[in-house]
């Protein structure tokens, strides 16, 4: 953990269980601050998520034991042990019986449901309160971060698809109430709210108009909760410690989840002093070898922000236990054998220290890192991070992804070809051979250096305002840029339907089959109908044409800013890099090599399969 910084960069361990042997290995190559969840509830699963019993037993009753004995076995790890706190705001069991669907819902399945509830905020809060005022009166200097965990998976995830209770009818009502829209009787029902007009994919924001406020109200929704209990806890905790929760997953909720889960609205999370940090997993769609894994997260809009992110490492390596009793399990794809597990890891490793964020090698059920040269693996990671977490270093992507949270409300989540639209455009960019950023439309006034941009790619967008084709025109359609377009660009200015309004903006029609390219003014506009035809060797050759510097010819994942550079592949060889300019050394950093001198370009040796890191001095 580095504090000098404004926000923490952890480099950490997280376990629901307590696997003593695997906190004293990690400490016995440099890691000591470990994440631990102090839990309630059972998982999707229907076990606990922790082994020690739970603490909230009735209305404002509580023993918080178990939190002591669980901190007690850890320091027994690991004395030095720094810790991350999982706080979980999940409605106990107990009280989900106790209330039988009114007032009160279990927030794990119905999300949505529950947090319109005041009597559950009120009960939560309480709980929540209880508990800090105990563990920061016993550990506060030794809990360095809280994470507020709630809904499916304790990840704020909205599993109910937008069904209504008393409650939410009331919050939904009064949303509307206070944005001057008409007052609707009843929240829309599933053939309203998941209906679409056109092509089974998109809404019309005139005959859609109630199921598109109803879907930007349920995100709103989740996210007005996690401010509340935010702001509660910053009245208990001291200045210093931090604040995460899971949330923002635009870049991989994909078919049946993009919406109804509530992830939509972390563009005003983000906007709350109070908050931190964000969590997610790395993408569970791009894990293989020779995959690029990748944040679920826009990672340009958190920096633009100022907020860090945790990126979650829980890729499933050769060793791994899916055994929850003798009868439970959850057996997931696996990296095959020790090389592809060192391999994996400093793929994950490397994508987090050049994006600059903080990670934690999440053991789940423990068995996830055994022997000698994986731990070893794991004391030559930590070093290379202690190096260089928390410099000052610059982003240098020449291709951009610009991500639309308001225009993702318009999909059909049903249609499958939702997906291509986001989490596959994503991988695609994975194997672009070069690095990409990823921001959100909003965004796009305050990149200091757009210009460097030399691609840019909006997957979805679908509703240009008249202040975003202002925003458009100031900043993107210049410079000889080239920009691409995914299916339906404007085609809605956010109360109308108009297609013919797509050349207008793209110099395109709307429909026209394959990929198009057109001469603007100043600009190349590349309209996409079909994402799935952006492969990865066509959008290497728009890149290319635009002018990016493209590392390797290889499809393969590549991560780089201005001191540091990774590539990862599957099938290993001889491969050409070329550098977007000269530099005086460049060094691989696990073997200590050094690769090229006063060049901008170097052949290096991978093997099968590889993940390797190179410093690069100008």
């Amino acid at each position: 953990m580095d504090s000098g910084n404004k926000k923490n960069i952890y480099f950490s361990y997280r376990s629901f269980w307590p696997e003593l042997e695997a906190m004293k290995n990690f400490r016995n190559v440099g890691v000591d601050t470990i994440c631990f969840f102090a839990a309630n509830t059972k998982n999707s699963l229907g076990e606990p998520y922790c082994k020690y019993p739970p603490m909230w037993l009735w209305f404002d009753s509580y023993d918080f034991s178990p939190l002591d004995r669980q901190i007690e076995d850890i320091l027994s790890a690991n004395p030095d042990a720094e810790l991350i706190c999982m706080v979980d705001l999940n409605t106990p069991e107990w009280l989900v019986k106790k209330s039988l669907g009114h007032e009160v819902y279990d927030s794990f399945t119905e999300l949505g449901r529950t947090v319109c509830s005041p009597r559950w905020l009120d009960l939560t809060a309480r709980y929540m309160e209880a508990f800090l005022n105990y563990s920061e009166s016993k550990y506060s200097g030794r809990i360095k971060a809280y994470v507020l965990a709630c809904g499916m998976t304790c990840e704020w995830m909205d599993f109910s698809k937008g069904t209504e209770s008393l409650e939410k009818t009331t919050s939904f009502q009064s949303w509307c109430r206070e944005k001057g829209l008409p007052e609707p009787t009843d929240i829309p029902p599933p053939s309203v709210r998941n209906h679409v007009e056109h092509d089974d994919l998109l809404r019309d924001p005139e005959k859609n108009r109630l199921a598109l406020e109803y879907w930007r109200f349920s995100s709103e929704c989740i996210v007005n909760a996690i401010q509340y209990f935010i702001r509660k806890i910053k009245t208990i905790i001291p200045p210093r410690t931090e604040i995460g929760v899971f949330y923002g997953y635009n870049l991989e909720l994909d078919a049946r989840r993009l919406i109804s889960f509530g992830h939509l609205d972390y563009e005003r999370l983000l906007d709350m002093p109070e908050l931190d940090f964000l969590i997610s997993p790395g993408t569970y769609l791009d894990r293989a070898m020779g995959g690029g894994s990748g944040f679920m997260v826009p990672n340009g809009t958190m920096r633009l922000k100022g907020k860090c992110f945790m990126h979650e490492c829980d890729q499933r390596t050769h060793t791994y236990n899916p055994n929850l009793t003798p009868f439970v399990s959850l057996k997931t794809e696996q990296w095959p054998d020790e090389t592809a597990t060192i391999a994996g890891m400093r793929r994950e490793m490397a994508l987090a220290l050049i994006n600059q964020t903080s990670l934690w090698w999440f053991d789940m059920w423990g068995g996830y890192y055994q022997g000698e040269a994986v731990y070893d693996n794991i004391r030559k990671m930590k070093e290379i991070w202690n190096r260089y977490a928390g410099l000052a270093l610059s982003p240098v992507a020449e291709t951009a992804l610009i991500v639309d949270p308001e225009s993702s409300y318009y999909f059909n989540q049903s249609n499958p070809l939702t997906s291509e639209f986001i989490p596959r455009l994503r991988n695609t960019l994975n194997r672009l051979g070069t690095p990409f950023d990823v921001y959100s439309f909003n965004d796009i006034p305050s990149i200091a250096d757009f210009n460097r941009y030399k691609c840019v790619i909006f997957n979805t967008p679908f509703e240009i305002t008249d202040e975003k084709e202002k925003i458009l025109r100031d900043f993107v359609l210049k410079n000889n840029r080239t920009v691409v377009w995914l299916y339906a660009p404007g085609i809605s200015d956010g109360k109308r339907w108009m297609p013919e309004r797509v050349k207008e903006l793209c110099g395109t029609a709307f429909g026209t089959p394959g990929i198009s390219s057109v001469s603007m003014d100043g600009w190349k506009s590349v309209y996409v109908l079909n994402p799935a035809e952006l492969t990865p060797a066509a959008l290497k050759q728009l890149a290319e044409k635009a002018g990016v510097n493209i590392y390797c010819e290889q499809e393969i994942p590549v991560y780089a800013n201005n001191h540091l550079l990774a590539i990862h592949t599957a099938t290993g060889g001889d491969i050409k890099v070329t550098l977007p300019s000269k530099y005086a050394q460049v060094k691989e950093l696990y073997s200590g090599k050094i690769v090229a001198e006063n060049s901008d370009n170097f052949i290096f040796h991978f093997e099968t399969p590889d993940t390797s890191l190179f410093e690069l001095t100008k």
